[in-house]
């Protein structure tokens, strides 16, 4: 048997068993790319408010939406530079899972609530462990590795022996003038060609998410690690007003949103502030600053930085945000090729075994 038939033979026993895991995993993986533009059409409803003469302390907002959602946690709050619009936070429970409140700055009324971001937690779940827990994410972990082996026999098995000016269109174009069975293959073979390079980079920067060891590795090898950092007055009962840390950063160039964690397990007395031009879901196109939560005074927390700009990077590289729309859109693509791959894969198949 040559190396040829070998590859083939990896390539296909790999394949079947890890089918339906891969199928679920390309298409939440595709859904998942357009979570941040589908949010924020469906929060646009809730987003503008009229520009009032100042401000309400936030912290009087939050109590506000505490006094609203007893049965929740506040996990972070957005606000924008933009002064006609909203604030949107984050709140959770185990009883009622994910869902953003907005809030008019000005007045401290509720303008609404939507539980889309629920919605995109479940298929972010799908993605990552199938919704089966600590089981499913040893599966799709093993998926994704057999994922990544399967690009890379693919590409082998597609590699010509010799490319000539009479053959590259078969191996670049379709042709559907074939019978079924070859219309199958010739995509299979076709379209897993041209996927293949977003395919691979989804493969590497998912199975580095997905084992932590990996994860770890490259973040200490980058300067990054446990953060030693902590305010001197953690357990001060005062505190600096959240409102003129956003207003410190509202005036910075550059800076459209900024998103601070207000989670009740940072008792560290430091807030941990992304701000840049976009803060998705999951990303940010930006920077990540500390901020003393007493003193109102930014921190230095190298290792800190570090360790959320390798885990932006990651996200942003394995959900296309790297290369702006087009790069979502790629992914989105790859996403969908990559399921119809493992469909052609098994038609394929069943159409040589019997």
């Amino acid at each position: 048997m040559n190396i040829r038939k070998i590859i083939h033979k990896l390539h296909l026993w790999l394949a079947l068993p890890s089918a339906v895991v891969l199928f679920v995993v390309c298409i939440t993986g595709s859904i998942f790319t357009y979570a941040d533009e589908i949010m924020d059409l469906m929060h646009r409803p809730y987003s503008e408010v009229t520009i009032g003469a100042s401000k309400q302390p936030v912290e009087s907002i939050l109590k506000i939406v505490r006094k609203r959602y007893p049965d929740d946690k506040i996990a972070s709050m957005v606000a924008y530079t933009d002064k006609s619009k909203s604030y949107k936070i984050l709140l959770y429970s185990e009883k009622n899972g994910l869902r953003n409140v907005f809030v008019d700055p000005y007045t401290g009324r509720l303008l609404g609530e939507s539980r889309s971001h629920q919605f995109f937690y479940v298929v972010a779940h799908l993605h990552s462990e199938l919704l089966l827990g600590e089981t499913g994410v040893w599966i799709v972990k093993i998926a994704t590795v057999i994922f990544l082996i399967l690009i890379i026999t693919g590409m082998l098995l597609w590699r010509p022996k010799r490319l000539t000016l009479k053959n590259w269109k078969h191996f670049f174009t379709l042709n559907h003038k074939l019978k079924f069975k070859r219309i199958m293959y010739d995509h299979h073979r076709v379209l897993g060609m041209y996927a293949s390079g977003i395919l691979l980079l989804l493969a590497l920067t998912g199975t580095i998410m997905a084992f932590k060891p990996l994860e770890k590795s490259l973040v200490e090898a980058l300067g990054g690690g446990k953060s030693e950092i902590k305010s001197r007055w953690a357990a001060a009962d005062v505190k600096a007003p959240i409102l003129n840390i956003i207003e410190k950063y509202r005036v910075v160039p550059g800076v459209e949103a900024m998103r601070i964690g207000l989670a009740s397990r940072q008792e560290n007395g430091i807030y941990k502030i992304a701000v840049g031009k976009e803060i998705g879901i999951l990303t940010y196109l930006g920077a990540v600053h500390f901020v003393d939560k007493v003193s109102g005074e930014e921190l230095t927390d190298q290792k800190g930085v570090v360790n959320s700009e390798v885990e932006n990077v990651l996200m942003s590289l394995h959900s296309g945000k790297w290369l702006g729309w087009f790069g979502e859109l790629l992914t989105f693509l790859a996403g969908i090729i990559g399921a119809y791959l493992i469909v052609t894969g098994i038609i394929i198949w069943w159409g040589r075994r019997f």
